[in-house]
């Protein structure tokens, strides 16, 4: 183990925060550099104001957030840029402000602000130079692995997507592939699924507990997130009750656009209550409800919804009539739960990876803190041989 001693340090000991120099949308170049504002890349230009790499600070608007640059940039006058004043290893730096939290010092009662000297006041633990190296290098390798996994879940969310549009538009046979052409047979969704239909199950007790589902508890990709739980007495009224397999569909703007919603599985005695924003899909005899789920998670659906919308800015909602306008191929139910199957099959890596990536950003939070304070030390034995 690391024996050298860590010093306690004014951030302002160690850097200065300059300011960026205005460069206006209209005078960039469109190509080049990257030019930072202080939510980040903003542009390109062909010119750079400072030498790369580096890092950039929010000084007005996204107050506080701090970003890197592998390569020369140009920081705009919304943003600091950091210049060393000792030699401290620069990207243990970009990962001591992070961990800095500079958001809690927005310093404005208006547009939010960022006062250098308040930054520069912060305490830090600062590392001998080689543990400084050795810090950044594993927390820039669970960032790259977090980056990696991100970009795979937005690959495979890609897919989802295409893979929605083909095989529920064409459908697919008995050997998995898929037809050449569009079924001719359509049929409205108010003809698969009852819209807005009263439960069937009835539950004699007040007291029992059924699932709770607000929309926060829907993700934009159709999933339901939480699993909270209520007395039936306490929901039962101004809210909208759905059963097992009901298939959710958010009716407000933005929600709807979004893609809110979520096929009601594992419901608490069967029975849920939820926003009374939700339109309740109920699949009729001869249809999947996991195939009218996935239906609803298309963009085509969630476009066409859009048109069917009334109301004033900011409370549009999508009227029931849209159910009965919007057509589907009609599909025999053997063939909806093939299509069911491959895209569930999808689902279920997406969400293997989203548990993988959140598994690693806790990994990073404790990394982070953990390195940054000295609670863990980290070996440089090596760097001095």
């Amino acid at each position: 183990m690391n024996s050298e001693t860590w010093n306690t340090r004014n951030i302002g000991d160690l850097i200065n925060l300059e300011y960026g120099t205005g460069l206006t949308e209209t005078t960039r170049s469109g190509s080049g550099f990257p030019v930072y504002g202080s939510n980040g890349i903003v542009g390109y230009h062909n010119s750079y104001s400072v030498n790369g790499p580096g890092i950039i600070v929010g000084r007005k608007g996204s107050v506080g957030a701090v970003h890197w640059s592998s390569s020369s940039f140009w920081p705009i006058d919304t943003a600091y840029y950091v210049t060393l004043k000792k030699e401290n290893d620069l990207r243990w730096c970009y990962w001591a402000l992070q961990y800095a939290a500079l958001q809690r010092l927005d310093s404005s009662t208006g547009v939010p602000g960022l006062n250098r000297n308040d930054v520069y006041k912060l305490k830090i633990q600062e590392p001998p130079y080689p543990e400084q190296i050795q810090i950044a290098q594993i927390l820039d390798t669970v960032d790259e692995a977090i980056q990696r996994t991100e970009q795979l879940i937005a690959k495979l969310k890609a897919i989802k997507q295409g893979l929605l549009h083909d095989l529920l538009t064409r459908g697919l046979d008995q050997n998995g592939q898929l037809f050449k052409s569009r079924p001719e047979s359509v049929i409205a969704l108010s003809g698969v699924a009852e819209v807005d239909p009263s439960p069937t199950k009835k539950i004699p007790n007040m007291d029992e507990v059924v699932s709770f589902i607000p929309m926060t508890d829907v993700s934009d990709d159709g999933i339901w997130t939480g699993n909270q739980k209520r007395f039936l007495h306490d929901v039962y009224q101004g809210y909208t009750a759905f059963q097992e397999n009901d298939v959710l569909f958010a009716k407000i703007t933005p929600c709807m656009e979004n893609g809110k919603g979520c096929h009601a599985i594992g419901l608490e005695n069967s029975i849920g209550f939820g926003s009374t924003e939700f339109f309740v899909l109920r699949a009729k005899p001869g249809f999947s409800p996991r195939f009218i789920y996935y239906w609803t998670l298309t963009a085509i659906v969630r476009r066409k919804a859009a048109a069917f919308m009334i109301g004033s800015a900011g409370q549009q909602r999508v009227k029931r009539e849209f159910f009965d306008n919007f057509e589907i191929p009609l599909l025999p139910f053997s063939m909806q739960e093939r299509i069911t199957t491959v895209l569930d099959v999808q689902e279920a890596r997406i969400q293997t990876e989203k548990v993988y990536l959140d598994k690693l950003k806790l990994i990073k939070k404790g990394l982070i803190h953990d390195l940054l304070t000295g609670k863990v030390r980290v070996n440089t034995k090596f760097e001095k041989s």
